[in-house]
């Protein structure tokens, strides 16, 4: 495009032209993107290059503070010669990466911060460094930050699932049964410096809603949806359980009155006119009246339950349990009811069926509008069907047989019997055989219970259809209790560790599944109970560093009712903590030729830091000084403190090397420079005289490497002693201690005699 470097336009006028490329040229070259070096300038000012050292020091003011006051970080930078120009920044070493920096003014920069998470650790100031001056870290300057005052603030939204608007509710007010809301609670400092940590419990009336426990997310604040406030006057509060910046608090309480919720009965039939030998199937559904949709839909946590009644006028035909369905499966919470009778109950003409629902603890009653069925006379004989049970009342797991018999049996009647529990179709149809049709245990499951048996023959070419008169049956419900408790294996791990989750249930004939529960909520899929112990999957990743309590349900079976495990807790560890490093003594000391007396230096892991650490002298070491660390890294584990063993060696007074005679100028020079200059010297012979020459000048440069190699060299018998040993006196000496992410630094005295 026009006005882009190097792009050259024909015409004034246009817009796009064609680039002209960049020259190659010794230095950085454009055209490639490579470089080139000047190798005699290299060497040549070699020994006139010069990069100087730094020393930082950092200064903080004052070092014991609440959450959210400022202190004054004060930064200097110093040279033997000069004034370091620059960047420096200032570094909370607790895994919290920095706080604050700026560019240097006269090797000093100062500035106020507010930031410091709360806690009790080190701060340390870096300075990067120039073109002249090299960077240095500043000395580990100890800060303890106390929590604020913290305020938790509670807000209730409802919510409308079919339009996904949030309204706020206000304390005090009333609604219906059926609503979805969502509790939230934000959690902030009086300084607005932070961000709060921890968690959220959730209470109604003092008892925890949900699973009870809710983490902060990065935003302060954490959330619950719940569909399960049943009728009654409901109190929330929120209380935050406080961390190492944020003092705990609870929210003011919310209140809330849930009122029963309406409902609107229909009634639908299958054919509207059938002769009087034919059966009626007729449809009832039980829809509420609850906060969604301008009030035609209910989101609770239950669908209507309980019992509807058909009647004709006055005459009672029958009654059915309703089947609850509800919200998230259906669109909104509902019943269903569809009950089956013989149209010969009714009246020869025009009949008026309603159907009226009792409601139940969340709902209330309501009653349908009339519908109209109208029954025809027909010529067949009338039929009778009674009803036998194998047994009145059976243990769960009991096999068990419902017989219907229809009468007459000259000729016996044809068709189907369809059997019923509490009004509801249970099994198939089963054909008639000789009269007889008969439903077993193996193909219908109607729960634990008391239930009304009947059964409603079809009718056929002879006989009109007839229904039984229900029979009493009883399912008991199991009786034995069970006994479930859940071990977790180790109950301190690091974020993403292994931990083994075993449950086990007594006694140990039960049968059933498992299902975890953490923090109160399902944690993945129920287990089949096979054995004494069952494991179950879990997984540390996804989980927040902080206390987690895990239980176990079991579901029971026929004979063992359900039972749930006391909690057992679980802590995870922040994946990277932190840790304290400091020396033992203030000062060690060392002669030329001897080694120092031994540092003790300890460094103790916190909030379950446990990356290996290694260690390092980093700064204030004189000349002809090394170190030795015994050992050279620990691996945390735990809380206990872990120490090494620093020893300072001094070697003693030497003479100089002189290399070859008075000039020293290459006695640096390593074997791959002798073989590379080797190589810039061929460059101006000729290629079919090169062959000897190749041999020759290899020959002479390793020759001349060997005995002026890096760190080699002709000692002489006599001479002037080392310039590179330090002086007698008191050096300050850092030594830094490195783990993961955070660098911790301690120092002390050495004085060298």
């Amino acid at each position: 495009m026009k006005g882009t470097p190097k792009c050259i336009v024909a015409n004034s006028a246009d817009r796009y032209g064609v680039l002209s490329g960049w020259g190659s040229t010794a230095g950085y070259d454009l055209a490639s993107g490579l470089g080139s070096v000047n190798a005699a300038n290299l060497v040549n000012n070699w020994s006139s290059s010069t990069f100087r050292s730094t020393s930082t020091s950092l200064s903080l003011s004052p070092i014991t503070i609440t959450h959210g006051s400022p202190v004054t970080a004060t930064v200097k930078v110093s040279a033997t010669t000069g004034t370091p120009t620059g960047s420096v920044s200032i570094n909370a070493l607790a895994s919290n990466g920095s706080l604050g920096g700026g560019t240097l003014g006269n090797g000093g920069f100062s500035t106020s911060l507010s930031g410091f998470p709360g806690g009790s650790y080190s701060v340390q100031a870096h300075y990067a460094g120039d073109g002249t001056f090299a960077g240095s870290d500043s000395n580990a300057v100890p800060l303890t930050v106390n929590p604020e005052a913290s305020n938790t603030k509670l807000q209730m939204l409802l919510v409308n699932p079919s339009s996904g608007v949030a309204s706020s509710i206000t304390s005090g007010a009333t609604y219906p049964y059926g609503g979805l809301y969502l509790i939230r609670a934000d959690v902030a400092g009086a300084s607005a410096q932070g961000s709060a940590t921890g968690n959220i419990i959730f209470t109604d009336a003092g008892t925890p809603l949900g699973g009870g426990t809710f983490r902060l997310n990065s935003t302060s604040n954490t959330e619950d949806q719940t569909t399960a406030l049943a009728p009654g006057v409901h109190s929330f509060v929120a209380a935050y359980s406080g961390d190492a910046s944020f003092n705990p608090s609870q929210s003011a309480p919310t209140s809330l009155t849930i009122a029963k919720a309406q409902t609107s009965s229909s009634l639908t039939v299958g054919s509207a006119s059938v002769p009087d030998s034919a059966t009626v199937t007729l449809t009832a559904k039980i829809s509420t009246q609850g906060v969604g949709n301008s009030g035609s839909n209910g989101y609770g946590f239950y669908a209507p339950s309980g019992i509807v009644v058909f009647q004709s006028g006055s005459t009672k035909l029958g009654t059915a349990t309703v089947t609850q369905r509800a919200f998230p499966i259906a669109a909104s919470d509902s019943a269903l009811a569809v009950f089956t009778f013989p149209a010969s109950l009714l009246a020869a003409g025009s009949n008026n069926i309603t159907v009226s629902y009792g409601g139940d603890g969340n709902y209330g009653p309501s009653s349908s509008s009339a519908i109209t069925v109208n029954v025809t006379n027909s010529a067949l004989a009338a039929s009778a069907t009674a009803i036998t049970l194998s047994a009145a009342t059976v243990a769960p797991g009991t096999p068990y047989t419902f017989t219907a018999q229809v009468t007459p049996t000259s000729p016996y009647a044809s068709g189907t019997v369809q059997f019923t529990s509490d009004g509801q179709a249970i099994g198939k149809p089963m054909p008639l055989s000789q009269g007889q049709a008969s439903l077993s245990s193996s193909m219908i499951n109607p729960g634990p219970g008391a239930h009304a048996i009947a059964a409603i023959y079809s009718g056929d070419a002879n006989y009109k259809s007839s229904a039984s008169a229900p029979a009493a049956f009883t399912i008991t419900a199991p009786t034995i209790a069970s006994t479930t408790t859940v071990s977790v294996t180790p109950v301190t791990v690091v974020q993403g560790g292994a931990v083994a989750v075993t449950s086990s249930v007594s006694p140990g004939s039960a049968a059933g599944t498992v299902q975890l529960l953490l923090d109160g909520s399902l944690y993945g899929q129920p287990v089949v109970v096979t054995g004494a112990n069952s494991s179950l999957p879990f997984n540390t990743a996804t989980l927040e560093p902080g206390s987690h309590v895990l239980q176990v349900a079991y579901s029971g079976d026929a004979a063992y009712l359900p039972s749930i495990s006391p909690g057992s807790t679980l802590n995870i560890l922040a994946a990277v903590g932190t840790f304290t490093f400091s020396s033992s003594g203030s000062s060690a000391t060392v002669a030329h030729g001897g080694i120092a007396n031994a540092v003790v230096l300890t460094a103790t892991p916190l909030d379950g830091f446990h990356s290996t650490i290694t260690f390092a002298c980093t700064g204030g070491l004189p000349a002809g000084a090394t170190c030795s660390f015994a050992p050279a890294s620990v691996t945390p584990s735990g809380s206990t403190a872990l120490t090494t063993s620093l020893t300072i060696a001094m070697a003693g007074n030497s003479v100089q090397s002189t290399g070859f005679g008075t000039d020293n100028r290459f006695h640096w020079f390593p074997l791959t420079t002798g073989v590379a200059i080797s190589g810039l010297i061929l460059v101006g012979v000729p290629r079919r005289n090169r062959r000897r020459p190749i041999v020759l000048l290899l020959v002479a440069f390793v020759a001349l490497a060997s005995v002026a190699g890096c760190g080699s060299g002709i000692v002489a018998s006599s001479g002037s002693s080392s310039g590179n040993n330090a002086a007698p006196g008191t050096y300050s000496v850092t030594v830094t201690a490195t783990g993961g992410s955070t660098i911790q630094t301690a120092s002390f005295n050495l004085i060298v005699q």
